[in-house]
């Protein structure tokens, strides 16, 4: 395996690709790049209120908020040697189409075309899968609308076949468990 390892853990919130790919990334002993620390300071500096009932991918998912999300993402991650990160190109393109697609579709082809040519960055991509029947945990952040996280997942599958991408859907669970799975993998 080459000294470069770009991990990206794909699905929908509440899926537990964060905790995977925190996991991962400390038994790895690379960077851990987190969609918080994009989001978060965009939320802050927005004033978003949490306690607004305003779904928070709608907030992130104006044209403005795409494109800085976006552009901070690709830039953090071409700047990594190596990482295990917990958004994707792939889940970028899949908000944007569910956020966009009726209200500006040029914005969605740009964001699309911009995420597809720098999908080759990842040497490994896996997914968190989502669960019917499964009850979203609250953090008071991620929007509880299970079929909302459906259409996510779903959106993030078909844009990997669309543009070619290898992946891996994670079955074991829990975090330790999805964790050796991906180890298992990567042949570690």
């Amino acid at each position: 395996m080459s000294d470069k390892i770009r991990v990206g853990i794909v699905g929908s919130a509440g899926t537990g690709k964060s905790s995977v790919a925190r996991l991962l990334a400390e038994r790895l002993s690379i960077p851990f790049l987190s969609a918080k620390s994009i989001t978060g300071p965009i939320l802050e500096r927005d004033h978003f209120d949490f306690s607004s009932g305003i779904q928070i991918e709608r907030f992130l998912g104006s044209e403005d908020r795409q494109r800085e999300i976006l552009q901070n993402t690709i830039r953090q991650h071409q700047e990594s040697v190596s990482f295990v990160t917990d958004r994707t190109s792939v889940d970028l393109t899949a908000y944007a189409i569910c956020e966009q697609n009726d209200i500006n579709q040029e914005i969605v082809s740009e964001i699309h075309d911009k995420c597809q040519e720098c999908s080759s960055i990842y040497t490994h991509l896996f997914v968190c899968p989502w669960i019917a029947n499964r009850p979203l945990g609250n953090n008071s952040r991620r929007t509880l609308n299970p079929w909302y996280q459906f259409i996510i997942h779903s959106l993030a599958i078909s844009v990997m076949g669309q543009w070619g991408l290898g992946w891996k859907v994670l079955t074991a669970e829990g975090a330790e468990n999805r964790v050796d799975e991906i180890m298992d993998s990567l042949g570690m």
